[in-house]
């Protein structure tokens, strides 16, 4: 059973430590996202509990090794009735995903919270968030339409 999480910032921030200390040299960049980095989980969504806490993790490389050392990560929260996600990208997929917004990278434009970079992730979201003003891009979640074009434009000020 999920527990509430009285301090995620600070939880957030342990988990992102957490990472880098299984991870080293291979992390480029932690990023918390989803609904709790939006500030807009609901209750009603949630059951009364806290979302999953969601982490884009960008390494220099992946390797196989490194989802089962963070599988053992969500296994040792979630026994604590905390729920992480974590979506693990080499550098070299990031920029697929920076030049050609996936869903899930179009997403981010409605808040993240960088929490580790080398300067990877700030500069390729700079410049995704200008193709997704320029382009007109909507993201639709839960039966809202966001449209990232006017919420990008909002964020380059």
């Amino acid at each position: 059973m999920k527990r509430r999480i009285s301090r995620p910032g600070e939880l957030i921030k342990e988990i992102s430590s957490k990472i880098i200390e299984l991870l080293g040299e291979q992390v480029v960049s932690i990023v918390f996202f989803g609904s709790l980095a939006r500030r807009v989980a609901s209750k009603s969504k949630t059951h009364g509990m806290n979302p999953d806490l969601d982490f884009l993790i960008i390494l220099k490389e992946f390797k196989p090794e490194y989802s089962e050392k963070l599988s053992e990560l969500r296994l040792e929260y979630l026994l604590r009735g905390i729920k992480i996600d974590t979506v693990v990208l080499s550098v070299e997929d990031s920029l697929i995903n920076f030049s050609n917004p996936s869903p899930l990278f179009a997403s981010l434009v409605l808040g993240n919270q960088i929490l580790y970079d080398t300067g990877f992730f700030a500069e390729n979201f700079r410049k995704m968030i200008e193709y997704v003003r320029k382009s007109g891009i909507k993201f639709v979640e839960g039966g809202k339409i966001w449209d990232l074009a006017k919420i990008a434009s909002g964020s380059m000020h």
